[in-house]
């Protein structure tokens, strides 16, 4: 997934990172969704889990 054209709030905790890709007229895609990284080892992120959503604002 190309983070570069959504906007991505992120939000961490000391285990996990949530991330908010939105997509909107601007970003010149469709991206819409939550997903939840495990980031333990910030070095090696690792995808737990992805949701879709509309328009996720953070």
């Amino acid at each position: 997934m190309n983070h570069c054209t959504a906007f991505y709030p992120v939000i961490a905790n000391s285990t996990h990172s949530f991330v908010s890709l939105n997509s909107n007229v601007t970003c010149g895609n469709n991206i819409n969704v939550l997903q939840v990284y495990d980031t333990k080892d910030l070095t090696k992120p690792i995808l737990v889990r992805s949701r879709t959503l509309t328009q996720p604002k953070g």
